[in-house]
């Protein structure tokens, strides 16, 4: 099983010179790929796990949920609803907890 948005954030992160993949692994190149690159393409696919959640992301560089949403809303102009959603909830509970 592929994670095509994973797997297309994971070659690009690497460097690797892509136009997308797809859901069978098969990697679109741009000319500008050399056999090393479509070697190290080869590799992060052969890695790849096509788990990937929102939680798993924000664990890797140490963050809950809650708090990424706090960051969101404080600091980005337009936050995402569902992050605006999470606090709301958060802060009823808070409310009826006080």
């Amino acid at each position: 099983m592929i994670n095509t948005q994973k797997l297309d954030r994971e070659l690009k992160d690497a460097g690797v010179p892509i136009h997308g993949c797809n859901s069978d692994g098969e990697i679109a190149f741009t000319d500008a790929a050399t056999y090393a690159h479509k070697k190290k393409a080869a590799k992060i696919l052969f890695d790849h796990d096509p788990s990937d959640t929102r939680a798993q992301r924000l664990a890797k560089i140490g963050m809950s949920e809650f708090h990424a949403a706090m960051l969101l809303v404080i600091g980005d102009p337009k936050p995402p609803p569902d992050a605006l959603a999470m606090l709301a909830e958060m802060a009823a509970k808070v409310r009826q907890a006080w």
